[in-house]
């Protein structure tokens, strides 16, 4: 919320201590999904941030995890269970487990997947990576959050968080290229672009008149950067085409690749 100021944001956090409140006693027996989601509909960006603040603050980081979710008496599936309340760790003592970077398992193609633009679920670190990737085409943490959907200025505070418990851990973080590399482009350039990419002008052509590198001009030409301006979004390639001196031949069972003559 870094774009409000001290008294907006403790005015919104009072807003959302009632909305805290209701979701609470819910989860905790009151209602299922539908009285969540009825909640939960309608709030903002902000709100929804606000409130999730307001959630961690009625939490005490110190009471053992036995205690607060000794509550808990079903699983995931509704079905009863016996609460554990011998667990004696702290929510302190799970943030001090957190497991070191290198130790867990990624997923490079959900990497991949959020580098382009694709709104799927990731780890810390793997979106870490992904923003890496985005930087390293000489997009900003802005367009970070334009693609997904973000509010402004998200995608900045992720890796700086980050980078402050990396610190902390005396861990060595990911060596990503800074943002922002590469020059900026107006709406009107966008559309140009993208129209003349639509048209058959190559990226090449496109990179010189605009003083960028291709990769930059094909980032713009299929959305990944400067997604909410408008002009024809290039659609990914399915397939072989003829112009690759290849074209698909054949039915289901005997489909083939074959040399175009």
């Amino acid at each position: 919320m870094s774009g409000t100021s001290a008294q907006e944001r403790g005015e919104l956090a009072g807003d959302m201590l009632l909305v805290a409140a209701r979701l609470a006693t819910i989860v905790q027996g009151d209602g299922g999904r539908k009285e969540v989601g009825a909640v939960l509909h309608g709030l903002s960006v902000y709100e929804m941030e606000s409130l999730t603040v307001v959630l961690a603050g009625l939490v005490d980081p110190d009471r053992p995890l036995g205690a607060l979710l000794g509550w808990l008496d079903f699983d995931e599936h509704g079905r009863p269970v016996t609460p554990d309340t011998s667990d004696p760790r702290t929510l302190r003592d799970l943030v001090a487990e957190e497991p070191e970077p290198g130790t867990v398992e990624i997923d490079e193609v959900a990497v991949a997947a959020y580098a382009a633009g694709r709104r799927v679920s990731v780890t810390p670190e793997e979106r870490i990576l992904a923003v890496g990737q985005y930087t390293a085409r000489g997009m900003t943490y802005e367009d970070v959050d334009q693609a997904h959907g973000l509010r402004s200025g998200c995608t900045k505070d992720f890796i700086s968080a980050r980078r402050t418990a990396y610190r902390r851990h005396g861990w060595q973080f990911p060596n990503i290229q800074s943002p922002g590399g590469g020059r900026r482009f107006t709406e009107e350039q966008v559309v140009d672009i993208r129209i003349r990419t639509a048209n058959g002008t190559t990226a090449d052509v496109l990179a010189l008149e605009y003083d960028t590198e291709p990769n930059v001009i094909g980032d713009i030409a299929r959305g990944r950067r400067h997604p909410k301006f408008g002009g024809p979004i290039r659609q990914p390639k399915r397939g072989p085409s003829r112009n690759t001196r290849k074209y698909w031949v054949g039915d289901g069972e005997s489909a083939k690749y074959a040399a175009a003559s």
